[in-house]
């Protein structure tokens, strides 16, 4: 059902279907306001996913007054929104409500012929996502299903009744020009950046000229403020304004749950204002829990109060307390460490340093050592330009140097072969950018090194295992006090999951031993046997 080849011809002939048996009164009555409409058609759907799967879809009264304010048409019938933005506070429903929208378009009352739906998303994973829930919808309803053609290969749908269809796109697929969308869905917009995400926005946008009534819904939880969320925050204090009746805009309608920047963020009566569903379908547990994380290390704060509050604050925190990193220092069992180790290898570009991470969980904590390297020639001026005693900590060990005025990776490559002749190195976790010649070097004698691309799907777990573990004690490091200022320069990149990873780009001063611990930790949970998990 519902994945015939073009071509198809639908089961039914009726343009509207009706909606789920035993109601009285379907949303395909042309009595009824748009607006009702596209609320009954909403409830007429199944919802797909989480504790409420296999429910009915219901709209709750703050959708229904932003349906409702979405959907108004003037005497003559015709709609008098264009663009419609919402914004609020993660895992209040937003992909959700994309997708019921999309299909309500789609083949739902607001159907036109040979209709184009586009949901637009930062990537094509994010952009799936959107398209799995419209399937997911239609999968839940025989009816709906019937009269589609789902093309599975290229991710579009067909509607055999009106030949409308509806296809994500992404600001990495490059296939939005040409395009004359009826509808366009724009899910994440603060995550989108510039250049490729502001040219598919302008894109798409510009693309809906041609029809009667056309319709643009952005959907987004604000961001930094800063050049990658620089799109949203001005659409958002477009939005302000028109709230404040400063600007008129009928077809401007927005929507902005957020928390004062001045509230307390964590005072819980605040909460509700960014997250309309709290308590219903948006969990308050997990928001506490969350809380109480960001509250104790100050490099969450700003994703709590971005993601969760809806306040557009800047991003650069740090994202490790110094004081509870001093707190897990252990030379003694440092000096002693034995045992089945990882290591994490982190190459100097131009200006970094080289770093090396090694790691053995002992059954109670990571145990942890760091070793840097920086070339001669550079040192004097690197110390002017970071304003740290480099020349000091290589005086006192810390830190090595390698003659010239590059790092000279043969020092790094036989210090890893000296390591594995030491412990037992089950793996040697390495960034592949500017490594290849290395790798092939270390691999071909038999070191076990794995690549490990410093991707956020890839470290996210590690970089959260860190993060507990630093908090909870349970990381024993032997107090370099180069690592030391790694870690007090270290900002994150989080996205709209919340997965985080180090940023080189982001952060303000060297990370690189922070990279290559969090690099040799994706192997040691990677690893399973031997490795240790913190709580």
């Amino acid at each position: 059902m519902g994945l015939r080849g073009p071509g198809a011809a639908p089961k039914g002939g009726a343009l509207l279907v009706s909606p789920r048996r035993g109601q009285s009164r379907t949303w395909a009555r042309r009595d009824l306001p748009r607006a009702e409409r596209v609320v009954r058609f909403l409830e007429s759907l199944t919802v797909t996913s989480g504790a409420r799967a296999g429910e009915p879809f219901r709209v709750r009264p703050w959708q229904r007054e932003i349906i409702e304010a979405w959907y108004a048409t003037d005497a003559s019938g015709r709609r008098i929104v264009r663009t419609g933005l919402l914004t609020l506070g993660r895992k209040n429903g937003k992909t959700t409500l994309c997708a019921a929208l999309a299909l309500a378009h789609l083949l739902g009352p607001e159907t036109e012929p040979r209709g184009l739906i586009v949901c637009a998303a930062k990537d094509r994973d994010q952009a799936s996502l959107l398209y799995d829930e419209v399937v997911a919808f239609l999968r839940r309803s025989p009816k709906l299903l019937d009269r589609v053609n789902i093309k599975r290969h290229a991710k579009e749908i067909e509607d055999l009744a009106t030949g409308s269809r509806l296809l994500p796109v992404s600001s990495d697929a490059g296939k939005a020009h040409g395009l004359s969308p009826s509808v366009v869905i724009i899910d994440e917009l603060a995550q989108w950046g510039t250049g490729a995400g502001r040219e598919l926005y302008d894109a798409l946008t510009t693309g809906t000229g041609a029809r009667a009534e056309p319709l643009t819904l952005i959907i987004s939880t604000q961001g930094d403020p800063g050049a990658a969320g620089g799109l949203m925050a001005q659409l958002v204090e477009y939005g302000r304004a028109v709230r404040a009746g400063q600007i008129h805009d009928p077809a401007f309608s927005p929507w902005i749950f957020e928390a004062p920047l001045e509230a307390d963020p964590w005072d819980e009566r605040v909460w509700p204002l960014a997250n309309p569903a709290l308590g219903d379908f948006r969990s308050l547990e997990e928001m506490r829990e969350f809380a109480a994380r960001a509250r104790a290390i100050p490099g969450l704060e700003a994703t709590f109060r971005r993601y969760y509050l809806n306040q557009a604050v800047a991003a650069e925190t740090r994202w490790l307390s110094l004081e509870d990193w001093d707190a897990c220092a252990a030379p003694h069992l440092v000096a002693e460490m034995r045992g089945r180790a990882w290591l994490g290898l982190d190459l100097a570009s131009t200006r970094d340093l080289t770093a090396l991470a090694l790691v053995i969980p002992d059954g109670e904590a990571y145990i942890v050592r760091t070793e840097f390297w920086v070339p001669s020639a550079a040192l004097a001026e690197r110390e002017r330009s970071d304003r740290v005693p480099y020349r000091q900590w290589v005086g006192e060990g810390w830190l090595r140097v390698t003659p010239g005025n590059v790092t000279d990776y043969g020092f790094v490559e036989q210090r890893v072969r000296e390591l594995a002749h030491a412990y037992d190195v089950v793996e040697v976790g390495v960034d592949p950018w500017n490594a290849r010649d290395l790798i092939v070097r270390l691999q071909r004698d038999g070191v076990p090194v794995v690549e490990v691309p410093q991707t956020i799907r890839m470290l996210a777990p590690a970089a959260k295992a860190l993060e507990r573990a630093v908090l909870q004690r349970q990381i024993r490091h032997d107090g370099n006090p180069v690592m030391r200022w790694c870690v007090s320069n270290t900002v994150c990149d989080v996205d709209a999951n919340l997965n985080l990873k180090p940023s080189k780009v982001r952060s303000t001063g060297r990370i690189d031993g922070v990279s290559a611990l969090v690099t040799a930790l994706a192997r040691v949970l990677a690893g399973e046997v031997g490795g240790w998990r913190p709580l």
